[in-house]
């Protein structure tokens, strides 16, 4: 970490003209993330028996090169980004900001802001997690603060073009609570995603990207780098722990590495962000992924209307109050886990009807019941609830009759972690699961884990 501040300095005056440009302008761009078309896009197949052989006819598709050849190196991870012709670069250089100009500029730019945090979290990791942050060889953290404002910028740009539901298409994974875990982020990485910024397939993030272990910021950093990076592949939805609260294990961690001065500074800066991200995705249109639970909706009204309709608010910083229907998919809670702690119950005594199937717990949370949970479905046309929020034992859980399914994605209380595949060719939905070889040491609170330790082995369910 003794070039950090080199490597900022080198590049910062280069990057805050570029990022004036890009940050504003990429929700046009290669931000705009038109999840609605993509959705309604999908070609119409049919097939035919000719010659007694079943022929698949698709729609046209007409493709171009792609400006850029990466190298793969022997770890899987995309290096040495080229540009294949001058020639194109011309048609938009001195143009308004367009795919090509953002994908130059922001994605396979090695000194574009995102790129430098990606590079920095990972050789925090790799070299030793430090306690004291990212920045703990600073003197000056005002130089990394103006990066941090950067890169929050370009997040917000992307997100704020995003709906609140999101509607996206498999291939795709769905990751769970990371709870501040770099490594086990790393450990997901590693298996999932980790030819940056050329995935074949989409990421979603259930949310609480920091929590219990110490390295929540470098998370948070990592992860806004990756949506910039690829924003049509990466997609983040808002958790508990993305809500501003008493209580907020991220804000006792940035005051603890950073102080009274730059610790709330940067927590304003990424909650900023925050306050912008989609609460749900609808997959295939039929399956549910929330943070945590279903809303309270009137009979006659659908949650695409409540979330997506015209009048909804881009930034939610007190959803509780602003954006009511929001806030329930982040809070509730199944009420099989209406015990001590929230851990799943194995029996079956708290599954049956109450009133109108909900409970009211603290904090604005609201238990559902089956009753209320096969309503809510029925009436959306939903065949399954995909949340995280939990700690499974067994990196997943399935209650409500196999329809309500909870992952996740760190080792919490359990050498095990889970997320949830979705296979486009044979539509089926796969939990796969990573069982760490040494789960005292990944899941180290203290922040001593090194990357070596990061091993595992994986099974699918």
């Amino acid at each position: 970490m003794d070039n950090v501040p080199k490597r900022l300095n080198a590049s910062k005056t280069s990057v805050m003209k570029r990022s004036s440009t890009s940050s504003s302008s990429s929700s046009s761009s290669n931000g705009n993330c038109d999840t609605h078309s993509r959705s309604k896009s999908k070609s119409h197949e049919t097939i035919k028996n000719v010659d007694g052989l079943c022929v698949r006819h698709v729609s046209k598709k007409r493709y171009d090169y792609g400006l850029h050849t990466v190298t793969i190196d022997t770890s899987g991870r995309c290096v040495d980004p080229r540009i294949i012709s001058e020639q194109w670069m011309n048609a938009w250089r001195d143009a308004e900001m367009s795919r090509q100009r953002f994908s130059v500029e922001n994605v396979f730019r090695v000194d574009s802001v995102a790129n430098i945090f990606l590079d920095l979290v990972r050789d925090f990791k790799e070299n030793q997690l430090n306690e004291r942050g990212l920045f703990a060889t600073e003197d000056d953290l005002e130089t990394p603060y103006s990066y941090i404002e950067i890169l929050v910028e370009q997040t917000i740009a992307i997100v704020r073009s995003e709906p609140k539901m999101l509607m996206l298409n498999a291939p795709l994974y769905v990751i769970g609570d990371l709870q501040g875990n770099l490594c086990d982020l790393f450990l997901l990485e590693s298996n999932f995603f980790r030819s940056v910024p050329i995935l074949p397939h989409t990421v979603l993030f259930l949310g609480n990207y920091s929590g219990e272990f110490p390295n929540g910021i470098e998370c948070i950093l990592y992860l806004f780098a990756l949506k910039v990076v690829m924003p049509n592949k990466i997609y983040l939805l808002r958790g508990r722990n993305e809500i501003r609260h008493a209580y907020d294990p991220l804000f006792r961690e940035l005051s603890t590495k950073y102080g009274t001065t730059f610790g709330p500074k940067i927590y304003e800066q990424v909650h900023r962000a925050f306050d912008t991200f989609p609460v749900a995705a609808l997959v295939e249109e039929s399956v549910l992924c929330t943070h945590s639970g279903i809303p309270q909706l009137p009979p006659d009204r659908t949650l695409i209307s409540e979330l997506n309709g015209p009048n909804i608010a881009v930034q939610h910083r007190n959803p509780a109050e602003t954006f009511p229907r929001g806030y329930e998919l982040i809070v509730n809670v199944p009420l099989t886990y209406r015990a001590t702690g929230e851990q799943r119950q194995n029996n079956h005594q708290n599954n049956h009807h109450t009133q109108a199937g909900f409970v009211a717990g603290h904090n604005q949370k609201f238990y559902f019941s089956r009753y209320a949970f096969s309503a809510f479905l029925e009436n959306n046309g939903l065949d399954y609830l995909l949340r995280s929020h939990n700690p499974c034992e067994d990196g997943f859980a399935i209650c409500f009759r196999y329809r309500c399914c909870t992952i996740f994605s760190c080792r919490k209380s359990s050498p095990i972690l889970a997320v949830a595949q979705f296979n486009e060719s044979r539509h089926k939905i796969r939990f796969i699961r990573i069982r760490a070889d040494n789960p005292k040491t990944s899941t180290n609170k203290g922040g001593s884990a090194k990357g070596s330790s990061c091993s595992q082995s994986k099974s699918s369910e």
